[in-house]
């Protein structure tokens, strides 16, 4: 499997470089108590989890998470870094919408905690620069060298007649 087109950004800790290829798992916080469906190895994508809401033994078996509101400081993102999980917070897609309304239960992707560091002026005119992470689409490889589908060495040397 290998990286599509991006579908959603959001903040990522400092320093936090890790990758997730996993499946979707939505959880929103009206339903909370469905965090407990989450299966080690999903990507949890809620729209916000504070600390008082005591989920964390959950959260353990996530391959990621991905959060509609907080910063980098968020308790999902700090959460997410201490157990080398890869994470975003403050999600937008193209239109505007939260990953809780861009990605589906069960879709493929790929998570990048960190690709970027965007430089965002306010509104008083100073500047300060934002660690960005990635959401992607996650594409099955075909015919790419290394990838599902690819030729092998013996069949190119066989290809151009090159015997061993």
């Amino acid at each position: 499997m290998s990286k599509g087109k991006p579908i959603l950004k959001g903040l990522s800790c400092p320093g936090d470089k890790r990758v997730a290829t996993c499946k979707v798992r939505v959880v929103l916080r009206e339903n909370l108590d469905q965090i407990k469906n989450l299966q080690k190895g999903e990507c949890l994508v809620t729209d916000e989890i504070k600390p008082e809401d005591h989920v964390d033994e959950y959260m353990e078996k996530a391959a990621g998470i991905i959060q509609n509101v907080g910063g980098k400081g968020c308790h999902t993102n700090m959460f997410a870094f201490a157990h080398n999980i890869p994470a975003i917070a403050d999600t937008y897609g193209q239109s505007g919408e939260g990953g809780t309304e861009i990605l589906k239960n069960g879709q493929e992707i790929v998570l990048e905690s960190f690709t970027a560091t965007e430089e965002v002026t306010k509104a008083d005119g100073s500047t300060r620069r934002k660690n960005i992470g990635t959401v992607y689409e996650n594409m099955p490889d075909q015919g790419v060298p290394g990838g599902l589908g690819s030729p092998t060495l013996a069949d190119i040397m066989k290809k151009w007649g090159v015997k061993k």
